[in-house]
């Protein structure tokens, strides 16, 4: 729902994409919605064991995302994080704030039907949306049209 003066997503009722090479399913939040003052997405595992948060840092240039500060707050289930090698279990509501880009971060699955909101932006400047969630749709389009239409 959406008007002028505000927008809603329910995120179980949200199209999901297959991205990262099938490992993921990305949850677009930020673009449905319009926003433009921060990055925001959704994450999806139907099972334990996939990921949902791949294996990234945020150090690059602003246009990749780089430098940015990032917010993940487990909303439903649970994933183990790896955080510079360092394990840490996040049963929801569990948040893991990551102020600093250079820090390694991956997370999986420990329950079924585990969901992962997260928030990003920098400090010192305003939002830039960056170029990887292009990337991410052009991947599940390609995908789709390689599984027939399925998503």
């Amino acid at each position: 729902m959406s008007s002028p003066r505000f927008a809603t997503l329910a995120i179980d009722d949200a199209e999901r994409h297959s991205v990262v090479g099938g490992t993921l399913q990305w949850i677009p939040v930020r673009e449905p919605l319009g926003i433009g003052a921060f990055g925001c997405n959704a994450y999806h595992a139907a099972k334990a064991g996939e990921d949902v948060v791949e294996r990234h840092d945020e150090q690059g240039a602003p246009e990749e995302g780089g430098g940015q500060q990032e917010l993940y707050l487990v909303v439903r289930g649970a994933a183990r994080f790896e955080l510079d090698g360092e394990e840490v279990e996040a049963r929801a509501p569990f948040v893991v704030f990551l102020p600093d880009p250079s820090v390694e971060r991956y997370a999986v699955a420990l329950e079924d039907d585990t969901l992962v909101f997260t928030v990003g932006g920098w400090s010192d400047r305003p939002y830039v949306k960056a170029e990887w969630e292009e990337r991410f749709f052009a991947e599940a389009a390609k995908r789709r049209e390689q599984d027939g239409g399925a998503a």
